[in-house]
Order: structure tokens, then C-alpha cells, then sequence
């Protein structure tokens, strides 16, 4: 038996050590895991902190839009994009009341034809709006391009679209617009809206992606009606709207709500997004 000891020596303290560290502890798998949950954690705590930034971004550029308009009224007397004899203002771009461009009626009209190009009655005013204001110093985000309206070109994202219409912070091709959907009724209200723009005419008109696109998430649309209205997708100053998935003109975009975003006067916990609208406060 001694002999068969000494032969056989018990195995180094190492090697025992080694074979005790085969798999992880409990402790171990619990640092491991806390560490993943911290990671996971911090991923959903930026997304809903960029969100949070959009949707401050959002308010504070429409409250800045009705503040820059309501500037230019109580300087020149008259609504940027309709103001008319525009040419003795200050650098204001000419106009010569032509197919409804700076007629003074206090609407800002746009394009509502739907061919391309179009030479519809109402010709670039909702474009000249954003001109009118950059120009008057009033705004920085957009207007900066040159208005020519009728005949229409067109222009895309890629194109100069941002110095035509002021961009949004949401992810994509998004951007605010100003029209009307009332077309020529009294009195006037006027919105802007908040959409994926696929192209735009100089004559105003503001053409949707041909594939559906829901660029705000449903839960920031209703935070931005919670702050700035009454919560509800089809009713007061913000609302949900829908846009045809064919390739049309912004007055697709202006009917029923998006049962993407809301349904039966509700938003959709589960909806793809939105697609807003607000209403202009001049």
C-alpha cells in the first residue's frame, strides 16, 4: 500500500483548483447579468431620451413659427407668402399677385393640382410663407431658397428640400409645412403639418412617399397632444392625419385619422406612427 502511495502521488494543488473553475459562480452569473441589465437599460433610457428631445424640439419650433408670423403681421400689416407689393419691403421677394402669389386676401394659398407640373390658380404662396420670414430675419431653419412658383419645378430632399421647408429632428425625410384645408373658405384657418415629404413643387404642393411612411412614434405623438392640447388624435389644435400610400398631393393628407397612429378617437398603443397637424395660431 505505501509503495502504491508513493507511485500514485495525489494531484498538484493547481490542477485541483482548475477543475473547481469549470463553470461560473452564482456570483458570478449575477455580476454578469446586472452588468447586461445596465447595458439594456442605458439602450431604452437614450432611445426615450431622444425621443424626449424631439418631442421638445417639435413644440418649440411650431410655438416659433406663430411667434416669427404674428412678428412679421405687426411689422408689415400683412401675412408673409400673401403680402403683397412685397418689393418695397425690405428684400422681400417680387410678386405680382399672378395666380393668387401675394393678392393681400389674408389666406395663404397653395397648389392643389395634382399634375405635375402644375399651373393650378394658387401658386407658392405656403412656399413664399418661409421666405417671407427668413428673409424678415424671423426664422433661420428654412426659406433661404428662392421662390419662382409657376411653372413649377420640383424639388427633392437631396435637392435642397431643407432650404425650401424647415426639417424636423425626427428620424428621415421630415419636415413641417404650412397649408390650408379649408382651401377657400372663411375664415381662414390655417395648419401646419408634420410629415414624411417624398418631393415638393415650387408652386406649392407637397407630395407624400409613394410607400406609406409614419415617421412620429405614437407614443410622442400623444405626449406632444398632451402638452400642447387635449390628448385626443381627432380633436382641438393637434391632430393625427392620414396620407394615401399612393404618390399624391398633400390634400390626401388632410382626411380621416391613421389607423396607424389612432382609432375611433384614440391613439393606438400598438400603431406603426403618426403623421400630425396643427393648427397655426395667426
Amino acid at each position: 500500500m505505501r509503495e502504491s502511495a508513493a507511485c500514485n502521488p495525489p494531484p498538484p494543488l493547481d490542477s485541483l483548483r482548475a477543475s473547481t473553475r469549470a463553470g461560473f459562480t452564482l456570483l458570478e452569473l449575477s455580476i454578469v447579468l446586472v452588468i447586461f441589465g445596465v447595458i439594456v437599460g442605458g439602450i431604452f433610457v437614450g432611445r426615450d431620451m431622444f425621443e424626449a428631445a424631439r418631442i421638445r424640439s417639435t413644440i418649440s419650433s411650431k410655438e416659433a413659427f406663430d411667434a416669427a408670423t404674428l412678428s412679421f403681421l405687426g411689422k408689415y400689416k400683412a401675412l408673409p407668402g400673401d403680402i403683397s407689393a412685397a418689393a418695397g419691403y425690405a428684400g422681400l421677394a417680387t410678386r405680382t399677385k399672378a395666380n393668387a402669389r401675394g393678392d393681400g386676401d389674408w389666406m395663404i394659398e397653395q397648389s392643389y393640382n395634382t399634375s405635375i407640373p402644375s399651373l393650378a390658380n394658387q401658386c407658392g404662396e405656403n412656399l413664399l410663407f418661409w421666405n417671407d420670414l427668413y428673409t424678415a430675419n424671423l426664422i433661420q431653419v428654412a426659406g433661404n431658397a428662392s421662390v419662382d412658383g409657376c411653372p413649377a419645378r420640383i424639388i427633392y430632399p437631396d435637392g435642397g428640400l431643407p432650404s425650401y421647408l424647415p426639417k424636423s429632428k425626427w428620424s428621415g425625410d421630415v419636415y413641417f409645412f404650412l397649408f390650408r384645408g379649408d382651401v377657400t373658405n372663411r375664415p381662414r384657418t390655417h395648419h401646419y403639418g408634420l410629415a414624411a415629404v417624398d418631393y415638393i413643387t415650387t408652386s406649392g404642393q407637397i407630395f407624400m412617399p409613394g410607400k406609406v411612411s409614419y415617421p412620429i412614434p405614437v407614443s410622442a405623438a400623444q405626449m406632444i397632444d398632451i402638452k400642447m392640447d387635449d390628448g385626443l388624435p381627432q380633436a382641438g389644435i393637434v391632430q393625427s392625419r392620414a396620407y394615401s400610400d399612393a404618390e399624391t398631393g398633400w390634400g390626401a393628407y388632410v382626411t380621416a385619422e391613421s389607423n396607424n397612429c389612432s382609432s375611433g378617437g384614440v391613439y393606438l398603443t400598438t400603431g406603426k406612427g403618426c403623421a400630425l397637424m396643427f393648427e397655426a395660431k395667426f
